[in-house]
């Protein structure tokens, strides 16, 4: 039976976690992310049928679902009408959930309790670049006062559209296997955060498969090259390796759009590690 919840000031709490079960080190969850540009039901539906364990939905805009394991942001304000954010998770993780709670209209997130470290997963939507009101920088600073105040032994998982380049093989934080070879400003910003919080985006340092790359992003104009300034998956550095494998897939769009269009959905799947601890014989 699930553990019985309550509603706080800003989201839902477990009204008793020492019953909470614990998520098995040996579970591996499947997650991913996409920009769905407006939910609604048909896409939903199409999200559920990839029977994800997590799904973090950006650009939901006003639309809401009732299902109770939808965990979405703060409605979009009028002058931001385009944001929403929301966390779709599996009925398997309904007795595992600690808390739940959306900051704004642009960041949402779910603890999770695991066995030897809780789980956070962080779903965000950076503003593009040219938006004033909010702007990346607001936006960027009010994800560090949230992640700022997560205790260093949780897994922080963050996900979401960043609308940010960032550079490969930067030093402990970026792999080779980003498609862009500099950084743009809100990349630069997002570099910023990374280096003081301790994450490292995992999900460049993962090699495609062949004659595929990790653009995630498709112009509507053809001609226009690729790009990936959308999804990142970060994770805090202590357990990056939790990570046990991503990829940038097309399938959901096109079923969505009926071609190759817009953002593609990124897909990983996650495990802690565990090291045996040691102990020391008698003599």
């Amino acid at each position: 039976m699930a553990p019985s919840m309550a509603h706080g000031r800003t989201g839902l709490v477990n009204s008793n976690t020492q019953s909470t079960p614990k998520l098995s080190t040996t579970a591996i969850l499947t997650m991913a992310t996409w920009n769905c540009g407006g939910l609604n039901k048909i896409k939903l539906d199409l999200c559920k049928d990839l029977d994800l364990d997590v799904l973090c939905l950006t650009e939901t805009h006003s639309w809401r679902e009732g299902d109770s394991l939808t965990i979405n942001s703060d409605l979009p304000p009028p002058n931001d009408s385009w944001s929403g954010v929301a966390l779709v998770l599996n009925k398997r993780l309904s007795g595992y959930i600690i808390n739940t709670e959306s900051i704004g209209s642009r960041i949402t997130f779910c603890r999770l309790r695991g066995t030897v470290c809780n789980i956070m997963l962080v779903g965000v939507y950076i503003p593009q670049k040219l938006r004033t009101n909010p702007n990346q920088k607001d936006t960027y600073k009010q994800l560090e006062s949230f992640l700022s105040t997560i205790g260093r032994r949780d897994c922080v998982v963050l996900m979401g559209n960043f609308n940010s380049s960032l550079a490969r093989n930067t030093t402990n934080r970026v792999g080779k296997w980003c498609i862009h070879n500099r950084m743009d400003t809100g990349g630069k910003q997002l570099l910023k955060h990374m280096d003081k919080l301790t994450l490292r985006c995992v999900s460049s340092y993962f090699q495609p498969r062949r004659r595929h790359n990790n653009a995630t992003y498709q112009n509507i104009q053809p001609e226009k090259a690729p790009s990936q300034i959308d999804y990142y998956v970060l994770v805090s550095s202590r357990w990056s390796t939790a990570i046990r494998d991503c990829k940038v897939k097309w399938g959901l769009p096109i079923k969505a759009y009926g071609r190759k269009y817009d953002h593609a959905i990124l897909h990983f799947k996650f495990q802690l590690h565990l090291k045996k601890r040691q102990t020391l014989e008698k003599s």
